[in-house]
């Protein structure tokens, strides 16, 4: 009787041992899956720069000179303020090609990169939030998922807050990072958010991180008048884990960046208020 007991638990141990093992064979291979299928996406969307070659020398005739025409007055010099350029390491950004990705997959309608941080990758929207839960930009299945727009926001980021979601992965990838936001001296040194756009690279600045219910006015899209955006500003800031200069206004664009805690509670998020602070033409 005991030998076959022991013949059932050891039975039954190795079905478990399998089972784990077959379960993080899984993971790693949907890891392996995601990892290369946004390596693949920034090799579409910033392919290398084929060589121009240089063109053959050829000999010009000299232009005859012309006769010197008469002297015009001279106008007035048109003094214009100069425009803001994006800094060296963002001016990639300018090249990334939109076009390219959305061959692959239509819901591509962006890019988001925050700098030295591991957040760069394609932008999704789809009619449903949970489409893109499980699946790649390229709509592969993975748990990684995606990086998508709320699906009531506007893809040309005009609303007063948009709203963009993403994974908080073991592996620190996708929008596992924002929970380092609610840290001041991180804050302060990962303060810039770039989405890019057919049109356009917006700019974007930290000013409030903190976790929230998801049930709040931290998720809210729709507001009555200025009053109501103004006070749901100052909402976002009580709230805020950290502290800075940055006091957004009524006609500002709020971008809110949201993940999950990763502590089991799915009632909560963390989530990162940033307000547009630059628009740089492509």
């Amino acid at each position: 009787m005991k030998k076959h007991l022991r013949t059932i638990i050891t039975v039954l141990l190795a079905v478990i041992f399998i089972g784990s093992a077959a379960a993080v064979i899984l993971q790693l291979r949907e890891r392996n899956l995601a990892e290369q299928a946004y390596e693949n996406a920034v090799e579409i969307a910033l392919p290398s720069p084929t060589p121009t070659p240089e063109p053959a020398e050829e000999e010009i005739a000299p232009p005859p000179v012309p006769l010197a025409p008469e002297p015009e007055p001279t106008p007035e010099p048109v003094v214009e303020e100069p425009k803001e350029e994006l800094p060296e390491e963002a001016k990639f950004l300018l090249d990334i090609d939109l076009a390219a990705l959305r061959a692959v997959n239509e819901d591509v309608i962006g890019w988001i990169h925050v700098p030295d941080t591991a957040i760069s990758y394609p932008l999704l929207k789809s009619a449903d939030n949970n489409e893109y839960l499980k699946l790649t930009w390229d709509r592969e299945y993975s748990r990684a998922g995606s990086i998508f727009m709320e699906q009531r926001s506007s893809v040309d980021f005009s609303d007063f807050h948009t709203l963009i979601y993403g994974h908080n992965l073991h592996d620190g990838k996708m929008f596992s990072g924002l929970m380092d936001f609610r840290k001041q001296e991180y804050s302060d040194s990962h303060s810039l958010v770039y989405i890019v756009t057919d049109g356009a690279v917006l700019r974007y600045e930290v000013f409030s991180s903190y976790i929230a219910d998801v049930v709040s006015d931290s998720y809210r899209l729709l507001f009555d008048d200025d009053e109501h955006r103004q006070s749901v500003i100052d909402f976002y800031l009580g709230c805020s884990e950290i502290e800075g200069d940055l006091r957004p206004a009524a006609d500002d664009k709020i971008l809110s960046l949201s993940t999950c805690t990763g502590w089991g509670n799915n009632d909560i998020r963390c989530i990162v208020h940033t307000v547009q602070t630059g628009v740089f033409e492509r």
